[in-house]
């Protein structure tokens, strides 16, 4: 019978034990707050954009501010022809390669950094390995 009352006081302390301890320590799956500090310390003008592809998590948006662009090629690509080219991209190798093929022949250069991003997306459970350039 004690068993009964024991059993949700101790999944309660290792759920908590797991959110204030375990998780935190996981850096793996916190690559996305590595983002903006990445880009601002990588930023080619003070008035850089972001971009990350196929990255889809929301939390970059919020981390990094809402002009940022996720996901969408397209959109990415519009991003730089239109507006000043000035950006940091976070890109798997074939959106990269890509969009090199995309910008041949534009004033628009993608330039590679060295440094890349790596970690574990948490919502789907899928390994990420980002490339980090600049656009200026």
């Amino acid at each position: 019978a004690r068993a009964v009352y024991a059993f949700p006081l101790v999944t309660l302390l290792a759920v908590s034990l797991n959110i204030h301890v375990t998780f935190p320590g996981i850096d793996a799956i916190w690559f996305n707050r590595e983002v903006p500090r990445l880009a601002e310390g990588l930023a080619p003008c003070p008035d850089y954009r972001i971009a990350t592809a196929p990255l889809d998590l929301e939390s970059v948006v919020f981390l990094a501010g809402t002009d940022t662009v996720i996901e969408d090629m397209a959109r990415i690509e519009a991003m730089l022809r239109t507006g000043p080219p000035c950006a940091v991209l976070f890109l798997e190798d074939p959106q990269a390669a890509a969009l090199r093929e995309t910008l041949a022949g534009s004033p628009v250069a993608l330039q590679e950094t060295g440094r890349r991003l790596t970690g574990v997306n948490f919502s789907n459970g899928r390994r990420v390995d980002l490339g980090v350039y600049v656009v200026e």
